[in-house]
């Protein structure tokens, strides 16, 4: 009944917390503060994507930020060492399974694959490598003129170009001269969460509502409302929705709904869902607090009724066990991934 969730802020200070949630007692507990070096600094990020590999009597945490992979002892408070990577960019979730470390770098739109001991391997992308650098150096495209660009066939013409663009908005303040791995960057496919199924990488997709397979490129499944996370649990594949709503999928068919639980209505929380760890009694859902109209769809209330929380269901039969509100009086939360709690 105990369970991690990592925080960021939307403010300008960057850093971000490991917590530990005792559902039995309703405690929360500090494990870990993550306050990036000047370098790696990046406003209203902090901690993101988790997951534990257990090998070889052995068990690590790894915890993501905004451009490094940081791993943990297994009490979850002992730093043991940092990967980052000068093209890592608004780093989102983690996988272990199969032996790997499968890194999902949505800023670049790509997957990234790393050995446990940090080796890379190889990386998966959702752009063609010219255009990817092109954004690495400082010069994006608007959204049309990627998918143009990619979506063009045969022709005649000479080599393909594009006008960079000026992103207008708050969020895409940062200077374009920056380190790539500091940038606020425009993604394209926005890849969440990647995993790995009998060899085979499957991936989140906010901006395509999908399920891609890496590789062939297939969709495997689609969704109402824009997923994020994608765990494997048992036979199963277990996803959220922004919009509050839990599913489950079949990992034989991924496209077949075999559970569909719509947690803001059975618990009375609103908010931008994502995280999610499940276990065969229960099932820990986080969502966060939004302040204003999100780039993707979302229409479940005011946004002044949201809610940062964490809801813990009971499976059987479906019900709520206990609601962790994790707001903060001055600064705005925002709650990422959920994985099973730290060794005693």
């Amino acid at each position: 009944m105990n369970a991690l969730a990592t925080l960021g802020y939307f403010d300008g200070v960057g850093d971000g917390h490991l917590m530990a949630l005792d559902a039995s007692t309703g405690q929360t507990r500090l494990c870990w503060h993550y306050d990036p070096p000047v370098a790696l600094r990046v406003p209203a990020k902090g901690l993101t994507g988790m997951a534990w590999a257990h090998t070889s009597g052995r068990s690590d945490l790894f915890v993501a930020s905004a451009n490094a992979v940081h791993r943990l002892a297994p009490d979850g408070q002992r730093w043991l060492g940092s990967l980052h990577r000068p093209h890592f960019n608004d780093l989102h979730g983690l996988s272990t399974r199969e032996g790997r470390l499968q890194v999902t770098n949505t800023g670049l739109d790509a997957i990234d694959t790393f050995t446990l001991d940090g080796a890379f391997l190889g990386q998966v992308g959702f752009e063609a490598s010219w255009l990817a650098a092109e954004r690495i150096a400082g010069r994006v495209p608007d959204r049309a003129t990627w998918h143009r660009l990619h979506a063009e066939g045969f022709h005649t013409g000479g080599e393909q170009r594009f006008e960079p663009d000026a992103p207008a908005g708050a969020y895409y303040r940062s200077d374009a001269s920056a380190p790539f791995c500091v940038r606020q960057q425009r993604d394209f496919v926005h890849p969440n969460h990647a995993t790995l199924n009998d060899g085979r990488l499957w991936v989140t997709s906010l901006a395509r509502q999908a399920l891609i397979e890496a590789g062939t490129w297939q969709i495997l499944a689609t969704f109402e409302a824009p997923p994020h996370d994608g765990i494997a649990f048992g036979h199963e594949l277990w996803f959220t929705r922004v919009d509050g709503v839990v599913e489950a999928r079949s990992r034989a068919h991924p496209n077949e709904i075999t559970a569909r639980i719509d947690v803001s209505m059975l618990s009375g929380v609103t908010g931008w869902c994502r995280g999610i760890h499940v276990t065969p009694e229960v099932i820990w859902v986080g969502f966060t607090a939004i302040r204003k109209r999100p780039g993707h769809p979302w229409d479940r209330g005011a946004f002044a009724d949201t809610r940062t929380a964490v809801v813990v269901l009971r499976r059987d039969p479906l019900s709520v066990i206990r609601i962790f509100d994790l707001g903060h009086p001055t600064r705005h939360v925002k709650v990422f991934a959920l994985a099973e709690g730290c060794a005693p």
